[in-house]
This record gives structure tokens, sequence and C-alpha cells, in this order.
């Protein structure tokens, strides 16, 4: 259902109406401030990215294109709804809080044997930054380089990584094989 001709507005009415969501049930579940659908909606105030981005992830089957540009179907197919696969490396011995939705900005920056370099040269350039939601809090991403994690890790994938403080008693133990990279 190609409606190009109709204001963003407009195409969020429609997605709201044929949900059964009126602005308030929107405002809840997306998290977006009180009366700031209906100021988008009366043209007082239009909605910020960050605002439009809470409600496509609110409601993952609303296509971001359609809702944007009127173009393509108004409902995610199936096909597009699957997420990738992601295989989860590190098991902490505690749990960490996770964060609702995070920025982690990707580095310039090739792993390939450790991170020393990254945490000694603060200059690296930032190439792209990733939204993650329910996620624990992480300070970058980066490029793998080379197939030593092989079949964990391969060259190209990307992980996320958090700088922690050098905890002797964990590198005391024989499980700690990582310690002489950091």
């Amino acid at each position: 259902m190609s409606i190009s001709n109709t204001t963003f507005s407009e195409r969020l009415q429609i997605f709201m109406d044929n949900k059964g969501l009126n602005d308030n049930k929107m405002t809840v579940k997306a998290g977006l401030s009180i009366g700031q659908l209906g100021k988008a909606r009366n043209g007082t105030k239009g909605l910020n990215s960050a605002s439009i981005e809470k409600i496509l992830y609110a409601y993952p089957d609303l296509d971001a294109n359609w809702l944007l540009t009127g173009e393509g179907e108004m409902l995610k197919s199936e096909k597009s709804k699957q997420t990738p696969e992601v295989q989860e490396i590190h098991h902490p011995r505690s749990v960490e809080k996770k964060e609702a939705m995070q920025v982690v900005y990707l580095y310039d920056f090739k792993a390939s044997a450790g991170l020393r370099s990254l945490f000694d040269n603060n200059q690296h350039r930032i190439i792209d930054d990733i939204h993650i939601p329910n996620l624990p809090k992480c300070d970058g991403a980066i490029h793998i380089v080379g197939d030593s994690m092989y079949p964990l890790l391969k060259s190209g994938d990307i992980i996320l990584y958090k700088q922690m403080p050098l905890d002797i008693e964990i590198c005391s133990t024989a499980r700690c094989t990582c310690c002489p990279m950091i």
C-alpha cells in the first residue's frame, strides 16, 4: 500500500488506527513525552529522530521506510522481521545491568592480537555508531582481523568491548589465558 502523497503524521495515524492505538498507549509504550504525538499531528511541533526511533523500536512490525516516505508496505513481512543471530561469547561471573538502549561507537581499529593499543591510544576515529537494546554497558565496537579465534570469531566480525580493571585474582586462575594479550 504505497501512500506517498500523505504526511508522516497521517501515516502514523493510519498505523495507530490499524493497531487500535491511541496517543496515550503509543506514548507509554514508546517512552515519548506526554502530548508529543498531539503536537506533531496538529503541526505545532514535529517529532525528532530520537522520538521516531523510539516508536520504531516499540513497534518492530512498523516499516520505517513506509512511515518516513509512504513507500512500500506499512507492516514488515515475516522475512524482514528476522533478526541476525547474536552469539554471546563472554559469560561474566555476575549479572551486569542491561541498558534499555545505548549507542556504541564503532572505531576505525582492527583487532588482531588484543586491545592494548586501542586502550593506550584514544585517538582512533569513530566510523559509525550502533544502536543496541537490552545489552550491558559497552565502551565501543571494533572489527576483527585474522583468524586466530576461528571458529568463534572470524575476520570481519564486529565485537563490542568494555574496559575492565585488571583483576589479579582472575588472572591467577588456570582458566585465564588472555591476560598476556591485554
